[in-house]
C-alpha cells in the first residue's frame, strides 16, 4: 500500500452562491461555527500525519496565504501555493492540472468547501487499497453531487443525477490517489485541456479513468460531513456541529 505524503486542496474558486459573504474573500475562508472551512481541513491534515500541503489559489489567493501565516499553520505544515490565474474561466480539473509537478507521489485530494470529521481522513489513509474516496450510500439527498455505481466496493461508473438515477450512492471526499493513478488522472485532464476543455469538475474526471485504475468506495458511515455551497449549508453544518459537540 502506498501511504499518501501530500494533501492537495483546490481553493481557487469564488463561491458565487455564497455572495455577499465571498465578495471580498475566497470561499474557503468562510466561517462555520466560528471556524474557517480551511481550518477544519488543515486541522484534519495535521492529525493525519501528512506534512506537505499543496493549495491551488485564485480568487483573493493572497488572503489564503496571509491567513495560513497569521494562524501559524505554516509552522506546523509545509505549504506550496499554486496560482490559477484563470480561476474565473476554469473549473477544478484545470486547478488540479496546474499542480501536476507536485503530484509525483500518492496524495490526498480535497475540495476546499468540504467540512468533515478528521476520522474520515484517517479512515481513508488507513484503507489498504491505494485509490479510493469517501462516499455516502444515502442517495435520497444531495442530488447535485456526483453519483456512483459499484461492483462490490469498486466504483465502476460516475456521473451526475441525470446520468445515473439508479446509483449506489454519491461521492463526498476526500479522495486518495496512488502515484500511478495520479499520473493517469493528470494525463487525462491534460488531454482535455489540449482540446480546449477547461470547465470540467475533477470528480467527473475521476469517472473517465475507471477503466485504467481500481477506485474504491469507502463509506462515511455515521461520521459528520457537509459540503458548503449556500448560506443554508452553513446553517445546517453549524447545527450539526453543535449537536456533535453535545454527544
Amino acid at each position: 500500500m502506498e501511504k499518501p505524503s501530500i494533501a492537495l486542496i483546490l481553493a481557487a474558486g469564488r463561491g458565487t452562491r455564497l455572495i455577499p459573504m465571498t465578495n471580498e474573500m475566497p470561499k474557503c475562508l468562510v466561517k462555520v461555527l466560528g471556524k474557517n472551512l480551511l481550518t477544519y481541513q488543515l486541522e484534519a491534515i495535521q492529525l493525519s500525519g501528512i506534512k506537505d500541503v499543496i493549495i491551488v489559489v485564485g480568487y483573493h489567493g493572497t488572503k489564503i496565504v496571509d491567513f495560513i501565516e497569521s494562524e501559524g499553520f505554516n509552522k506546523k505544515l509545509n505549504f506550496t501555493f499554486v496560482e490559477n490565474k484563470k480561476f474565473d474561466k476554469t473549473a477544478s480539473c484545470y486547478s488540479l492540472w496546474l499542480s501536476k509537478e507536485h503530484l509525483k507521489n500518492s496524495y490526498i485530494h480535497l475540495n476546499s468547501d468540504l467540512i468533515f470529521q478528521p476520522e474520515l481522513l484517517l479512515k481513508l489513509i488507513a484503507d489498504k487499497r491505494n485509490n479510493g474516496i469517501i462516499t455516502s450510500k444515502n442517495i435520497k439527498v444531495e442530488k447535485d453531487m456526483v453519483r456512483f455505481v459499484t461492483k462490490g466496493e469498486r466504483i465502476v461508473k460516475l456521473g451526475k443525477y441525470s446520468e445515473i438515477q439508479k446509483a449506489n450512492g454519491f461521492l463526498i471526499g476526500p479522495a486518495k490517489f496512488s502515484s500511478s493513478a495520479a499520473k493517469v488522472l493528470i494525463d487525462h485532464i491534460a488531454l482535455e485541456i489540449s482540446q480546449g476543455i477547461l470547465n470540467n469538475a475533477n470528480y467527473l474526471a475521476f469517472g473517465k479513468i475507471l477503466d485504467k485504475i481500481r477506485f474504491y468506495s469507502i463509506s462515511a458511515e455515521d461520521y459528520f460531513w457537509k459540503e458548503i455551497d449556500t448560506l443554508e449549508d452553513i446553517k445546517k453544518a453549524g447545527y450539526l456541529l453543535e449537536k456533535l459537540k453535545m454527544t
